[in-house]
């Protein structure tokens, strides 16, 4: 399994390669600090909750081969969010300067499932600082397509405390709330290049 794959290499960092599938048996498929999840072409079924902390700075990465061919698809009834840091529900709404820090997501369709969710379930949601979100689609979301918060305090002096995030060539499209909530002070979100929100 995905997870299985991420747990064997521990606090080391790796890449995990995964084939097209159904992974609602593992969901959430676990991704730890310093591992790249690759996605081919094809569509995988699962949820991913990434790691995150309170007290370090934590990144992680999922790439995929462009969002006109890797598609990751909520699992039926799951009413979890398709991306996100598994401690946001304790993280937001909170100032703790960490979370996750540069992680990034590029070249995927995200697609929330909404047909077949009966509760809260969003398409990204992040907390942390300088994330880099890149040529995605975020559609049929049961909540909010995109959510992206920050609460800590700014303190960008040098390489590694930077707090710019970033979205560029990102689509958010009829999901059930809004196409994107940015919450918290501005390091969740300092740039967007090339955003639509529509049918949301």
């Amino acid at each position: 399994t995905i997870t299985a794959a991420d747990s064997a290499f521990a606090a080391s960092g790796g890449d995990i390669y995964a084939r097209p599938g159904n992974y609602c048996s593992e969901s959430p498929v676990t991704l730890s600090n310093g591992h790249t999840l690759h996605l081919g072409s094809g569509t995988y079924q699962m949820e991913i909750a990434a790691a995150d902390s309170t007290t370090a700075d934590v990144t992680w990465a999922i790439d995929g081969a462009g969002p006109d061919k890797t598609t990751i698809e909520a699992c039926a009834g799951a009413n979890k969010d398709v991306i996100s840091d598994v401690n946001f529900a304790t993280l937001s709404g909170g100032t703790n300067f960490y979370g996750t820090f540069r992680v990034t997501i590029s070249g995927l369709t995200i697609d929330g499932n909404e047909a077949s969710q009966t509760g809260a379930s969003y398409g990204i949601r992040l907390y942390g600082r300088a994330a880099r979100i890149r040529n995605v689609v975020v559609q049929n979301c049961y909540s909010d397509g995109i959510w992206v918060e920050w609460g800590g305090t700014e303190s960008d002096t040098g390489a590694g405390t930077d707090v710019e995030g970033q979205l560029f060539e990102v689509e958010s499209i009829y999901n059930g709330g809004s196409g994107m909530t940015v919450k918290g002070a501005p390091g969740g979100l300092e740039s967007l290049v090339n955003f639509v929100a529509d049918k949301n």
